[in-house]
Parts: structure tokens; C-alpha cells; sequence
């Protein structure tokens, strides 16, 4: 889906604005355990939206190992990668969990960076949630993401999500 330029601007004025979460249809992180990690310790079954529970990947899914992208093995470390030509940041966020958002900021290109459970824009300050969806900053457009698994070997990655 394509937003509208009402949509942009009204996202782009809520976050101006200083307005609630919920008024700008935004998702509150997740908590954090004890360990810093996040969306670690859930107490219940994860929503079919949460970014570590991914759908099925199918056949055209790729396999980063350990070997070739060791910062993947620990939790916290992450790697920019190009898949179908495009670059996507891929990071560990908890000891099961992975997720791959463009490493691109969506507001001026500039190259994002993983920094505590969120993708982080050096340049204007753009802050993204673990799904893609904007935290802060001057962009109300999200990243486009692809769902990842945490393997034996390394972290696997599927195809675009739709929508994004």
C-alpha cells in the first residue's frame, strides 16, 4: 500500500506534535527482560505480527552463517547484507530471535544502524522499531522487512514481507 499524502502528513504532524503512541496508531516497544534483550521472556503466545515469529520462509529463503557473519551469533550484533539487490541490516535482537529491515533510512538514505533493540538513522535521528514501524524522527514512512529465523547455524532469511 501506497500512503496517501494525508496519511503522510498526519503521521508527519503527530510525530511533530509530540502526540501519543496510541493516537498515531503506533506499536509501544517491546519490554525488555532482565538480560537488556528485547522481546525476550514472553508470557504468551507471540501475535502473528511480532517480527520473532516469522511465517514459514519457503525455498527462497537464505542462510547467513555464523561462519561467514559471526557479529549474528551473539545477541546485539547485526550486519548490512544485499539480498536481490537490496541492502538490508540484519540483527540479532535476542537469543531466539532475528529480524532484517532496509538498511536504508527512509527519510533521506542514509545507512541505518542497530543500537539496543531498534534500527538507528546517524544522520537525522530516525528511530525504527524491530518490525520496521517508525519510533521517531522526521519519518513517517517504515522500513521494508523481511522475516528471519535464528537456525543451529546461523540466521535465515525469507522473502519480502508483503505490505512493506
Amino acid at each position: 500500500m501506497i500512503p496517501t499524502r494525508r496519511l503522510l502528513l498526519a503521521q508527519g504532524a503527530c510525530g511533530l506534535l509530540g502526540c501519543a503512541a496510541v493516537a498515531c496508531g503506533a506499536r509501544a516497544p517491546k519490554p525488555a527482560d532482565d538480560s537488556g534483550a528485547v522481546g525476550a521472556g514472553r508470557d504468551s503466545a507471540p501475535a502473528s505480527s511480532d517480527p520473532c515469529a516469522p511465517p514459514p520462509l519457503g525455498a527462497n529463503s537464505v542462510l547467513l552463517s555464523f561462519a561467514e557473519y559471526p557479529a549474528l551469533a551473539a545477541v546485539g550484533g547485526s550486519v548490512a547484507v544485499t539480498l536481490d539487490g537490496a541492502s538490508f541490516r540484519v540483527a540479532r535482537a535476542a537469543e531466539d530471535c532475528a529480524v532484517a529491515a532496509s538498511a536504508t533510512c527512509t527519510h533521506e538514505g542514509c545507512a541505518l544502524n542497530y543500537d539496543a533493540g531498534r534500527f538507528v538513522c546517524p544522520c537525522h535521528g530516525a528511530l525504527f522499531d524491530l518490525d520496521g514501524s517508525v519510533l521517531g524522527g522526521p519519518t513517517p514512512i517504515p522500513l521494508p522487512t523481511r522475516p528471519a529465523v535464528v537456525e543451529a547455524d546461523g540466521v535465515r532469511v525469507g522473502p519480502p514481507r508483503e505490505g512493506r
